[in-house]
Formats: structure tokens, C-alpha cells, sequence
């Protein structure tokens, strides 16, 4: 289901903002083109109940996925041990 500017787009998950009832981030499977892309936006439900996405976000490319989630491991260890890890290229 495409909604504007993406040519396909598919919810993955949707994960709520800590400390909000109403904010939560939207992952998203989308293409433009012939270029695929991991979406990640947040978005808010209105007082009507609808839901808004809003300019707070990134699309990142399928090629990269596996990168980020490499550097969101690390940072998850640098959370839990306050220590830095070495970062490589």
C-alpha cells in the first residue's frame, strides 16, 4: 500500500515513545523505485483518532540494514557497561 511519496510501503512495527500515550515510531518496509529502503518515522494518533507521521525520521537502504544494526548492538553495550567500545570501519 503505497501512501504519497513511496511507490510501496508495509508496516512492520509500530513501538511506542516512552513517556507518551499518544507518540510512537513506525517501521516500515518502502520502495521507490527500484530502490528499497527500512523507514523509520515517528508518528502520533490526533484527537480524532487519527494517525500523523511527522518530519522526524530516516529511510535507510536495505544494503545498510545490517550495518546499523551492528553499530545499535554496539551502542546497546555502551549503554549497559559505560564503556566504549572500539569502533571499526
Amino acid at each position: 500500500m503505497a501512501g504519497g511519496f513511496w511507490d510501496t510501503e508495509v508496516v512492520l512495527k509500530d513501538v511506542q515513545k516512552p513517556g507518551t500515550k499518544s507518540t510512537f515510531y513506525r517501521f516500515k518496509d518502502v520502495t521507490k523505485g527500484n530502490k528499497r529502503y527500512i523507514d523509520m518515522r515517528e508518528h502520533y494518533t490526533k484527537a480524532d483518532g487519527t494517525e500523523q507521521f511527522t518530519s522526524k525520521g530516516t529511510s535507510i537502504p536495505i544494503e545498510a540494514v545490517a550495518d546499523v544494526m551492528n553499530v545499535f548492538r554496539d551502542l546497546m553495550e555502551y549503554l549497559e557497561t559505560g564503556t566504549m567500545m572500539k569502533w571499526e570501519d
